[in-house]
């Protein structure tokens, strides 16, 4: 994804944590849902932020915890990694802001789903806590070919039934012993903006600020929550 997006991926990370350091100070318990190797995870704990890092992959969370093995001792002290999806996550303390960016609700692929992942994140957010979420936009659904002196990348995208699509991806690396081949293929969700916030109203968010400006180009629309 790197290879593919570096520059777009590069901007949101640093939106996304001066986003952070406007509304919260470090210190601050910050749960990070989607945390995936850790991209936001550890550049928060770096900067002080408690982090509790939630994603459904053993394996991208092992990601997480060899790159935090590589950081000083306070700074992964600061993350806690837990094996979870979001509808299921159970938090044992609360946080006062919770984040849930680059795509990841798009992997939340019916109504019963989002509303049980938005009550768990109400639940591990403290009252008058934040929550900062994306939409991604259309664009986003759309397939892609990528080739370059690192690798060949094919990724289709197609629509299926109602809002749903097919993702099916086939990459080469050409790496110094010899190309590796990655396949993938899952589902996805396309949610309009309008779904997401009657959801979040339900789970008891109300709008607290649009920050859709600071989020620009991003190919997403950016939901800044505060929970009653």
């Amino acid at each position: 994804m790197d290879l593919s997006f570096g520059r777009v991926y590069a901007r949101l990370t640093s939106s996304t944590l001066e986003e952070v350091r406007r509304l919260v100070s470090p210190g601050a318990a910050v749960v990070d849902f989607g945390t995936g190797c850790g991209r936001m995870a550890i550049p928060l704990a770096v900067e002080g932020y408690q982090v509790t890092a939630v994603d459904p992959s053993p394996r991208m969370l092992d990601t997480l915890r060899s790159r935090l093995a590589t950081t000083p001792p306070d700074v992964a002290a600061r993350v806690r990694a837990v094996h979870a999806s979001i509808q299921s996550y159970r938090p044992d303390r609360t946080h006062q802001l919770a984040l849930c960016v680059f795509t990841v609700i798009a992997y939340l692929l019916d109504e019963r789903s989002l509303r049980e992942a938005l009550a768990s994140v109400a639940s591990s957010v403290e009252p008058g806590g934040l929550f900062l979420v994306d939409v991604p936009d259309a664009d986003v659904f759309t397939s892609f070919d990528e080739e370059n002196e690192q690798m060949i990348r094919t990724v289709e995208i197609e629509p299926l039934e109602g809002a749903l699509y097919g993702y099916s991806e086939h990459t080469t690396l050409r790496t110094p012993d010899g190309p590796v081949t990655y396949h993938d293929r899952f589902p996805l969700r396309r949610w309009s903006v309008e779904e997401v916030t009657e959801a979040l109203a339900r789970a008891g968010f109300q709008p607290h600020e649009n920050v859709a400006s600071r989020f620009e180009d991003l190919g997403a629309h950016y939901l800044l929550l505060r929970r009653s």
